[in-house]
Order: C-alpha cells, then structure tokens, then sequence
C-alpha cells in the first residue's frame, strides 16, 4: 500500500515531467481563442495609430477538425459464440452503450464525444473519467439518472503513469471551494490557508488518485486534501482505473511535450506572423487612406486647427502651405507573403476548398482528393478517439457487471439506424466478463458519392458485387439491421397475388368502422370473404356443435 508520501512524490514527479507539455498546451490554447496582442485594438489604433488583425486561422482548423470527426460513436460488439444466446447478449451490450453514450450527453447537457474532439485538437491529448456513482445520488435520483458518470477531465489537470503491462496509476488534481471540501468530507480538518489572494484563501487542493495494485492487480483509491488524507487508500472492486487519458497527433517519444502535439502546432510561430504581417497591411492602408497632412506658414501667422472633409473650403492665413505625406506601399509583396505564409498553414492543417473555396480546383476529382487529404489529417486524432471510447466502454460494461446487480442498468435513446425510441436493460448475467467492442467515429467529410455509387449499383446489376456489401460500404446512409428483411417484404407485397391482400388490410386500418360498407361491389369484398372463410373454416360433413350441460 502507498503512504501519503509516496503518492505525493509521485504526483510531484509526473507533474516536474509534465511541465513543457502543460506550457506548450497553453500556448496552443491561447492560439485557439485567438490571444496575441498584448493591446486591445482600439488602444493601439489611438496610441500608435496601428491597426491590429488578428487572423482566425487557429479557430477555423479547430472547428473544422471537429466537424471532420462524428460525435456519435458506432459501436460493435462480437458475439463470443454462435450460439444464439450468447448473439442476444451482445447485442444488448451493443444496444445498451448505444444508448449509454446519448443518454450521458443528455444528463450533462454536453456532448462527450465533442468536448474530448476539441480537447485532442487543442491540447493535444483528451481525457474521460468513469465512475460509478449511484450511491453518491440522492435517493430521488438514483431510480431517474445513470449510475455511471462519464465526464471529460483537463488534460493539465490529470497525470498518468503507464506501464509496459498496465497503467499504474493516475491522479485528478483540482482547486475546490473549501465549504465543498468540508461537505464532501465532514471528518477533514482544513486549515485556514494564507494568501493574499481572497479567492485562493478560500479553495483547497484536492487530489483524487486511483493506482493498482503490484502484487494482485486490485485498484485502490485514494483523496488528498491540502497534503493529507481524506480517503485513505483503500480497494475497490473497480475492473480498471478510471481515469483514461488518450493522445491527439501522438508520436512514440519519451518526450511529454512531443509524444502528443496539438493539430495548431506546427501553425505556432507561423500564426503569429500572420497576423503580424496582416497588421502591417492594415497599418499601411490605414496611412495610405488618411495620409499624415503638414500645415505651414512662410510669414509665421498662426494657422487655426482645420479639418480636410470632402466638398468643404477651409479658408487659411497668406502663406499658409499644406504638404501630404503619403506613404509608398508595396501590395503586391505584400500579397505575395500573406498567400505564401497561407500556403505552408494549408500544409500543415486543411486545404482552402475544405472551408468552401474552391480556389483554381476546377475538375470535380481534384476536390475528391482534398477531401481524402483532410480525412487523412485527422485519421490519427480520431483513431486516438476511438481507443479511448473503447476502454471507457470496457470500464462501463465492468461497472455494471460489478455494482449492477441482478436488475441491471436500463437507458432509453434513440436508433440512429431505425429512427426509432427504444430502451435496453443490461445486467451482469449479459455480460459474462466479455468487454470486446469496436468504435469507429465515421468522418464527416463532405464529398461527391455519386460515381461510387453508380459504379456500385452497376456492379450489383453484373453480379460482381452482392447488395449487403453495397448497402454496408458503398451507401453513404446507415441501413436498419433489417433492412434486408423489408425490402424482401416490401417485395412481396408488390406482387399480384398480394396486391388484395395488401390494400384489404390498409382499408381495415384505416377505417376500422366503415371498411366494408367502402369495399361493397369491388373486386376487395371478394378477397375480404375469403379471408373470413380462412379464419372460420366449416365444420367437417358430419360433425356439429353441440351443448354439454353438467
């Protein structure tokens, strides 16, 4: 079991070799809310007359990273035998984080997926939590809420030591309100802290750091409150440690700093030339516009403030002289830079035709190929994604077998392949141990499927190509599972023979009161005969009913 100091040794040497990446994740930060001047624009336009553009490149690659990459996962699970029983359960499995996953962003009132997109994008790295926490609920609201949080932690917050076999721990470090602190943990003595800073006299740091076992693989737990224990270590029936931190544009470094990098990396250092260059082109503009004007007079008379406006006479003393300054300003050099600094950005990032501009892309496969570009520039980032939402589904399904118990979890969404409200309940007899699932986030990229399509559909008319194979990759839509099934009936339905049949019945449905008196004298009333004939066969000759009194 760890002591207090061994966990804080730990925490304090993960931080020491954390350092560079947490700066370099501020900086990429700051690019992305677009921080570079020091001076608000109207003070520097007033004092130094300069203007100040700030390009919104960071921004624009960000949130078109976000778009390329789904924010609702495809989930599989694998079935761990023919055995229909052992298909039912994973499908279950399958339909419960379906589910698990829509239901928790409705819970938080975010999307998880989303937010650890933009965390990988901007910081590089992204981070989940998962826990169960049913009995931290009120009891009102452990029969209305899932009782497994799934959260994004900040990755400058969180440290994890990975192992070659395992993660051998990880720890969540934040500042709360010391009143939270006192509640959560009545027991605690905190101490007044001394600060200067009211608000930082007034919070606490908290650490919350999870580790496993050496010797039989068990997780402990553990809470830190400003260097002392508000839960000793202790262990827990947990399947994995929850916290799992996963990597955006990962590279295999032992350098903290470079093993992840943000997607605006290789844009620090460019950006802030660009905007610089782009204020420069501003500034110089501004004094080509409103060019500096020199007032003087040869026989010394004061010369009265005046204003030049268009269309107006501004009467001066004799010998007045009235120079303009006029600044040379050498556009097209400047034009020349600024597409030459947007070049290396498009680079290292996204194609213009990405954001709308076509530019001189004119052939409709030139478009095609940018398209793949992009998709292959967050190939990395989103298969990093996927990984993590992987784990945390194994974290889920073994929570649920452990704390469940035998009425299980149940959740309620929305069948993105049907359209249609469903719930499943999972119990732990469902799961068996068996964690497998695949998670692919299907990227959003637009492009032009109709020549795939058209060639896929030919070769479904050749027989080269079978329709389930076209339906699952060369169909831009996601199919019901059954689709295979409707389209036999539909089928079905259209044929002759069922063509009575068919419309009998949509005359029941629809007007279950008047039907027959709406099919009287058509072909229909015949076809509804014959199915009462079919559900009231005659007796055979010879048999009759009759009564049995007792």
């Amino acid at each position: 079991m760890l002591e207090l100091d061994d966990i804080l040794d730990r925490v304090r040497q993960t931080e020491e070799d954390r350092s560079e990446y947490a700066k370099a994740a501020v900086e990429w930060e700051d690019m992305w809310a677009l921080k570079f001047f020091d001076k608000p624009a109207v003070v520097a336009l007033e004092e130094d007359a300069q203007e100040q553009v700030t390009v919104p490149t960071p921004y624009n690659v960000v949130h078109l990273g976000r778009r390329l990459i789904s924010q609702d996962p495809r989930i599989e699970v694998p079935s761990t035998d023919v055995d229909s029983k052992e298909g039912e359960a994973a499908s279950r499995r399958e339909r419960f984080l379906t589910a698990f996953w829509q239901r928790a962003n409705k819970e938080q009132g975010r999307i998880v997926v989303s937010d650890s997109t933009w965390q990988s994008l901007v910081r590089g790295r992204h981070c989940l939590e998962v826990t169960w926490v049913k009995d931290l609920l009120p009891e009102r609201l452990q029969k209305r809420r899932l009782p497994i949080l799934v959260r994004t932690l900040d990755p400058l917050n969180v440290g994890v030591k990975r192992g070659p076999l395992w993660t051998e721990y990880a720890y969540h470090k934040y500042r709360d309100r010391r009143s939270n602190v006192r509640q959560r943990y009545p027991d605690l003595v905190v101490a007044a802290a001394r600060s200067s800073n009211l608000a930082y006299r007034d919070e606490v740091e908290v650490t919350d750091f999870w580790f496993t076992n050496q010797e039989d693989g068990a997780i402990w737990h553990a809470v830190i409150v400003d260097k002392q224990f508000a839960i000793e270590p202790t262990a827990t029936d947990y399947p994995d440690i929850p916290i799992i931190e996963g990597f955006g544009d990962s590279a295999p470094l032992r350098d903290e700093e470079m093993a992840s990098l943000s997607i605006l990396a290789p844009l620090n250092g460019l950006w802030q030339y660009h905007c610089r260059l782009a204020s420069q082109v501003g500034t110089g503009l501004l004094w080509a516009f409103w060019p500096a004007i020199l007032v003087s007079n040869e026989s010394g008379a004061e010369v009265p403030d005046f204003d030049v406006r268009p269309g107006t006479t501004t009467q001066v003393p004799f010998g007045t002289r009235v120079d303009v300054v006029r600044s040379d300003i050498n556009m097209p050099l400047a034009q020349n830079m600024i597409q030459m600094v947007d070049r290396f950005g498009q680079e290292s990032t996204f194609p213009g035709v990405m954001y709308g501009d076509a530019g001189s892309m004119q052939a409709g496969y030139g478009v095609s190929i940018l398209a793949d570009a992009a998709r292959g520039r967050v190939a990395l980032f989103r298969r990093n994604l996927e990984s993590t939402i992987e784990h945390a589904n194994e974290l889920i399904l073994g929570l649920v077998e452990t704390f469940a118990g035998n009425k299980g979890v149940t959740v309620w969404a929305k069948s993105e392949k049907s359209g249609e409200i469903f719930h499943e309940t999972l119990k732990p007899s469902d799961i068996k141990s068996n964690y497998e699932n695949m998670v692919v986030l299907t990227p959003q990229v637009p492009s032009d499927d109709i020549q795939k399509q058209t060639m896929g559909l030919r070769m479904v008319g050749e027989g080269i190509m079978s329709k389930k194979t076209f339906r699952d990759r060369h169909a831009n839509i996601i199919f019901p599972d059954d689709e295979k099934t409707r389209v036999d009936i539909e089928r079905a339905q259209e044929d002759p023979a069922f063509a009575a049949k068919v419309a009998l019945k949509a005359f029941q449905d629809t007007y279950p009161d008047s039907w027959e008196r709406m099919i009287a004298g058509t072909p229909l009333e015949e076809e509804a005969q014959k199915q009462a004939m079919l559900d009231n066969p005659p007796l055979p000759p010879g048999m009759h009913l009759s009564l049995i009194h007792i």
